[in-house]
Parts: C-alpha cells; sequence; structure tokens
C-alpha cells in the first residue's frame, strides 16, 4: 500500500514536471543549484566563522582572565578589596570600550571556598548566576579551566575561571552578542550575493535557454507545418552540434516526404490516364457492338423481307 501511494506520488510528479516547457525546467535547475549552493555556503560560513570567532574569544578571554588573576591576587596580598573592586570596573570599562572588540559583562573574584570577594555588578550578584559563579573549579593555579556557555540576562555569554596564585578565582564574562552580530552581517551579505547571483544567474539562463529550445521550438513548428501539408518547410542549421545534426535530418525528411508526395502523384495522374484510356476503349468497343448488332439485324430483315416477297 505504501509502495503504491509512493508510485502514485511519482507518476504526479512526473505528469507536473512534464508539462512544464524546457525553458522553465532549464531555469528552474539554475535557480535551485544556485539557491542550494547559497544555502550550503550561507550555513558552512556561519558554523565556520561562528566557532573561529568563538576560539578567538576564548583565547582573549584566557589571556584576559589570567592577567587579572595575577592582578587580583597581587591586590589581595596588599589587603586592599576597595583598589580590588576599582580595578575590577576600570579593566571592565576599558575592555568593553569601542577600542576593544570584546564585552565584559561581568569580573567576579572568589576565594578558595567559594566565598564572594569583589564583583562588577552594581548592585548585588544576580541570583541567576549565584549556583554557576560561586562554584569553585577543582584545578591548581596555572592550569587552564574549560570555558562554559552561560545564558545570562536573555545573553550569551562566554564564562572563563583562572585560578589566582595564592588560591581562589578570577571569572570573566565575556558576551557573544558582537560574535552573533558579525554572524548576522556576513550572513546578510551572503544573501544579497545570493540575491544578485539569481539575478543574473537568471538572465544567463534564460538567453541560454533562448539560444538552446529556439531550434527545438524551430523544429516543432516545422512539423505541425508538415502535418498540415507544406511539404516545402525546411528549418535551418543554427550550430554543428546534435540539434543542428537533427535540423539536417529533419530537412532529409522533408525532401523524402516531399519526393514521396511528388511520386504519389505521377503515379495517380498516370493511373487516371490508364483509367481515361480503359474507358474510352470501353465506349469504343461498345459502338463497334452496337454498329454491328445494327447492321447484322438491317441486313437479316432485309434478307427475310425479300424471302416473304
Amino acid at each position: 500500500m505504501h509502495q503504491l501511494a509512493q508510485t502514485r506520488a511519482f507518476r504526479r510528479f512526473w505528469e507536473v514536471a512534464g508539462g512544464v516547457s524546457i525553458r522553465v525546467k532549464v531555469l528552474g535547475i539554475v535557480i535551485g543549484v544556485i539557491v542550494l549552493l547559497a544555502v550550503f555556503v550561507a550555513v558552512h560560513m556561519r558554523s565556520t566563522l561562528f566557532s573561529t570567532l568563538r576560539h578567538e574569544l576564548e583565547h582573549q578571554g584566557g589571556a584576559l582572565s589570567v592577567n587579572l588573576a595575577a592582578q587580583a591576587h597581587d591586590l589581595l596580598e596588599q589587603d586592599a578589596p576597595d583598589e580590588l573592586v576599582t580595578y575590577l570596573h576600570e579593566r571592565k570599562a576599558h575592555f568593553s570600550s569601542e577600542t576593544h572588540n570584546t564585552i565584559v559583562d561581568y569580573i567576579i573574584v572568589i576565594d578558595s571556598s567559594g566565598a564572594l570577594i569583589a564583583h562588577t555588578f552594581d548592585d548585588d550578584l544576580p541570583t541567576e548566576l549565584e549556583p554557576f559563579l560561586t562554584a569553585v573549579p577543582a584545578v591548581s593555579a596555572g592550569q587552564d579551566v574549560a570555558p562554559q556557555a552561560v545564558t545570562f540576562a536573555g545573553k550569551d555569554v562566554l564564562d572563563l575561571a583562572s585560578p589566582m596564585p595564592g588560591g581562589g578565582f578570577v571569572r570573566l564574562g565575556l558576551g557573544e552578542a558582537n560574535i552573533h552580530q558579525t554572524v548576522n552581517t556576513v550572513t546578510l551579505q551572503i544573501f544579497t550575493i545570493t540575491v544578485l547571483m539569481i539575478a543574473i544567474g537568471f538572465a544567463a539562463a534564460f538567453f541560454l535557454t533562448w539560444i538552446l529550445t529556439r531550434p527545438i521550438y524551430d523544429l516543432v513548428e516545422a512539423t505541425q507545418a508538415i502535418a498540415r501539408g507544406d511539404l516545402n518547410r525546411r528549418v535551418g542549421r543554427w550550430a554543428n552540434d546534435e540539434l543542428g545534426d537533427l535540423a539536417v535530418s529533419f530537412n532529409d525528411m522533408a525532401d523524402s516526404l516531399a519526393n514521396a508526395d511528388r511520386e504519389r502523384r505521377e503515379r495517380e495522374l498516370l493511373r487516371e490516364q490508364y483509367v481515361s484510356g480503359v474507358i474510352i476503349a470501353q465506349e469504343d468497343e461498345r459502338k463497334r457492338i452496337a454498329r454491328e448488332l445494327h447492321d447484322s439485324t438491317s441486313q437479316s430483315l432485309t434478307s427475310l423481307l425479300v424471302g416473304l416477297q
């Protein structure tokens, strides 16, 4: 049953596709290939570009978090918590400026027990981040901590943690808004180029299909003319390709049909002449027989009259 449904669907599709002109088919193939290629390129470029920018952001954030961890450790050793907070806010504002390609959403300093020491939030630490940011990675100073993706205030944030030499961690949250903006800009550019390529491809495909299908339409018109009895119709050879060979073959066929028609007409004329000769001969024979019968009858009557007298 399922196979029968598939067969009917295929036949229906083939009926619809077969009813479309060859020009529409060629144009559809060209535009379809361009669109599929553009979609593949856009998806691949988005994925590759996002991965590359994400990797660069991780590398940049890792170097920045290591530097922040070292500076925070020095300030904690100097027992200057206020200066630490000021330093964190200054670093956040500095690296979030237009001269840098980063967005620092937060910087948090945590001691070895997980207690919060300092942060860059104006108010208290957001409740939605407390379980995640106060978690102490089980690594030592100098070891790399795997970055984590965090959703914060409706934004995608890349969280990086760097251990301080004396214990504790500095957690750095870098926003991915620039990455998404760059990826969307490149996608829009690809879309614009795709539309332009579709326009150019449509014009080129239309011109090419006109060149390819014009001989075919000429052959169709000539075939219809011959079917109506116009055996003098011929087509020109556009190029020395398969269509040109087809045009020559068509003209040869038309010549053969014209010769056959001429021979048929000659045979019909000869047959009419023959039939006319036969009819004339039959009429002459009937006249001769009638004359003979008339003369014979007259002689017999004359002889009878003479005998009666």
